[in-house]
């Protein structure tokens, strides 16, 4: 033959040996002792499995068989009933038929069906045995009486040339009404309804020995004049050189039947689901119109095609897998999730269910079930996890921030204590001596903790910030040199601006840890040489933006990005990146907090972070910071040479912590003031009313276990009524906000601070 394509029986043999593929060898094995005849043949008709009933009805060896051509085993076969069947099957068709092979002077049921990958399956039964006693028992017919009949099936015979009737039982007298004198000796045709006795007639001309049996189903009118759905049987009696000599009509009324396939019909195809049905090759036989809907195919358009034509190339496999389990071993299947592709190009999701069809030897003749298109469904589960993984991700980073305010609390009381000691012990011995540098250290320290401190509290968006408005080109511009010397002569730092200006408001600081964090980051991901580009532009962010930057606003942003030729990182990394202490360095080469802190101060921002990154090829985070609509500020430059200001006020110190006592009160000591101390709001109250004199400055902790300083000061203030009050507290003027214990704009100084800022910040409220 000419191709795969080619359905047309080729000549010639081929004896070559070849192993069938998996799926044959596996029916090879399931069908080896079973008592039909089983054949396989390729594409090319060769011969690929044969079982040993097959050897048995055929009288010839297997190996004998096996990688010969089907038509020069059996030439006479050509131009044949048989070659036609084969063929039909072969093109995708499901046959069943008897034929008679004349060389054999035998009779043979087969039914093929079409083989994945071209050829077919056969299975074949001698029934010649049974062909000679139904002829024996068909002489007998003609003499035997109204007792041949049972009381469902009506019984009619007539003669083939002119329709008249021979005989009819009492059934089809009773079924259309009429006695046995008045039909028999006239023609059947007039109970059959008009438009459905060509099809019968056309049944009928097909009668011949070879097909002496055809059952179709008709309507005709009852005794009453309805119409009634039978299913006839007729059954050829041929005489000598096989002329059809009689006609016997064995029927049966099916109305009940047909309604309810009726009903079950309108059923399945008004249903949301998709209803199919297949046969033993997992060809469809049947789909219901919700196919169209699903696929854009239309259902005639995949009758005799499999499922597996839908598939994407990477799922054929594996679908193909279940279903022919699902046949072979006669099992059900349920919620098998199969992606098709619809005719549009698009992917959709179907839940497929199905049940194995057996016939009455128990033997699979296919699969019936439903599908459901869950291709919404599932996008709506993908995105209520994706809401739930982002509200999860919000509380933990919202529970993180409030223990790392807790804890920078009670740390700026002790790195308070620390550098206000560092820094008078400093004053007290000569500069350039070993003390002198011992202590430098100390207090340079006590510095590097306070900075983590206010990292932690950035990202906790605890920290109070002085944000003003600045361009962030030159903010950028301004920093450039250093974050070169920072990252490193092996890594080339490109500097892309967009059309600016591009205004901001924003703590300077702030963004030099941006930009410091991001870039070591960057620099840290990149092995040997590379490149980072750091990049501003603008962007607008409308409402339907939004859902995929839920941190933000509709409006108009200014970017910052920072672009690297690094490894790049993996999605479970990407989830983590932002989260304090989490780093992929090796230990003591990271805090894990640069990242948080980028995080925290674009969040206290209103803006929020994106990060594009896959192994291998790099990242990009990108920033979104709120675009400042308005005019600049400018620096408000001070005088920081100055020596701290003192003076001769009383001072009243209270706080909880009595090393923060001790320190302020020799810090102020040496300013020059009376000081009072008092380790609680009690002891406060005490020392106040047994003050002989005036006391000018209460300097109060805020948060303390038996009040709070808020509510300590007018208690003091019915004793003293000019008093001045100056708050101070290891908490940020937010947490103190949120936690009602001190209102915005109240003279606050927050730890740890130094000699000259206690000292200034006195003075100020004083003043």
């Amino acid at each position: 033959m000419s191709g795969k394509n080619d359905l047309h029986p080729a000549e010639g043999s081929d004896s070559q040996r070849f192993a069938p593929d998996p799926e044959t060898a596996r029916l090879g094995a399931v069908l080896e002792h079973i008592g039909d005849g089983f054949l396989a043949c390729d594409a090319d008709w060769r011969l690929v499995l044969v079982n040993v009933a097959a050897e048995r009805m055929l009288g010839m060896r297997r190996q004998d068989l096996l990688g010969r051509n089907l038509w020069s085993v059996f030439p006479q076969a050509r131009t044949t009933r048989l070659e036609e069947e084969y063929l039909r099957a072969a093109a995708g068709e499901t046959r069943d038929f008897e034929n008679f092979y004349e060389p054999w002077g035998r009779w043979f049921h087969n039914r093929c069906f079409p083989r994945r990958g071209g050829g077919m399956f056969c299975y074949f039964l001698d029934i010649t045995r049974q062909k000679r006693v139904a002829t024996a028992l068909r002489a007998t017919i003609p003499h035997q009486g109204d007792e041949e009949s049972d009381r469902t099936e009506f019984v009619l015979r007539f003669r083939p040339d002119n329709g008249v009737c021979t005989f009819v039982n009492d059934v089809f007298c009773r079924l259309f009404g009429i006695s046995r004198e008045a039909i028999v000796g006239r023609a059947w045709q007039p109970v059959v309804v008009p438009e459905d006795l060509a099809q019968v007639e056309a049944a009928l001309q097909r009668l011949s020995p070879e097909h002496p049996v055809i059952t179709l189903e008709t309507r005709v009118y009852d005794a009453a004049g309805a119409v009634r759905w039978l299913k006839l049987v007729n059954r050829g009696i041929f005489a000598d050189q096989g002329r059809l000599a009689e006609v016997q009509v064995v029927g049966r009324d099916i109305t009940e039947r047909r309604q309810l396939e009726e009903r079950y019909r309108a059923l399945v195809e008004t249903t949301t689901d998709l209803i199919w049905e297949t046969d033993a090759s997992g060809n469809f036989t049947y789909l219901s119109p919700k196919f169209e809907e699903i696929t854009g195919h239309p259902p005639s358009a995949f009758v005799g095609r499999s499922l597996l034509d839908l598939l994407p190339e990477e799922g054929t496999e594996e679908v193909g897998q279940r279903l022919l389990s699902a046949l072979l071993d006669v099992l059900p299947f349920a919620s098998l999730e199969v992606p098709i592709r619809h005719r549009d190009g698009r992917l959709v999701l179907l839940e497929v269910s199905g049940v194995p069809v057996t016939g009455p030897d128990g033997r699979p003749r296919g699969l019936r079930g439903i599908s459901r298109d869950v291709t919404a469904r599932k996008q709506a589960e993908a995105e209520r996890q994706r809401l739930h993984d982002q509200l999860f991700h919000a509380q933990k980073m919202e529970s993180i921030g409030r223990l790392a305010g807790g804890v920078a609390h009670d740390f700026n009381n002790m790195l308070s204590v620390i550098l206000s000691y560092a820094e008078m012990a400093m004053d007290k011995v000569e500069p350039g001596s070993p003390l002198h540098r011992d202590l430098t250290e100390i207090s340079c320290a006590g510095l590097r903790s306070a900075d983590i401190v206010r990292r932690l509290l950035t990202f906790a968006r605890k920290e109070t910030s002085a944000p003003r408005v600045l361009d962030l080109n030159e903010g950028i511009s301004d920093i450039c040199t250093m974050i070169g010397r920072l990252i490193g002569e092996h890594i080339d730092l490109q500097w892309q601006p967009g059309p600016g200006p591009l205004p901001v408001c924003m703590d300077p600081s702030q963004l030099d840890q941006i930009l410091a964090n991001l870039c070591v980051n960057a620099r840290d991901a990149i092995s040997g040489v590379g490149r980072i580009t750091i990049a501003t532009g603008v962007s607008v962010i409308d409402q339907a933006a939004c859902a995929r930057y839920p941190d933000c606003n509709p409006g108009r942003y200014v970017t910052l990005s920072v672009e690297d030729t690094g490894c790049g990182m993996d999605e479970a990394t990407r989830s983590r990146l932002f989260e304090p202490f989490f780093t992929t360095k090796e230990t003591g080469a990271g805090t894990g907090l640069g990242l948080a802190t980028v995080f925290g101060i674009v969040r206290q921002m209103g803006g929020c972070i994106e990060v594009d990154s896959e192994p291998g090829r790099g990242a990009t985070v990108r920033l979104f910071l709120p675009a400042h609509e308005g005019g600049r500020d400018l620096p408000n430059l001070e005088d920081a040479g100055r020596r701290p200001p003192g003076g001769t006020e009383t001072v009243l110190i209270v706080d909880d912590e009595s090393s923060i006592l001790k320190i302020a009160r020799r810090m102020l000591e040496k300013l020059g003031y009376t000081v009072l101390t008092a380790p609680g709001p009690s002891e406060a109250v005490a020392a106040a009313s047994g003050h002989r004199g005036p006391i000018h400055l209460l300097l109060t902790d805020v948060v303390m276990p038996e009040m709070s300083g808020r509510d300590l000061v007018p208690r003091i203030q019915a004793m003293q009524p000019g008093i001045r009050v100056l708050y101070m507290s290891g908490y940020s003027q937010h947490i103190l906000s949120n936690l009602v214990v001190l209102e915005a704009g109240l003279p606050l100084i927050s730890k740890p601070f130094s000699f000259r800022e206690l000292a200034e910040k006195i003075r100020e409220v004083l003043a």
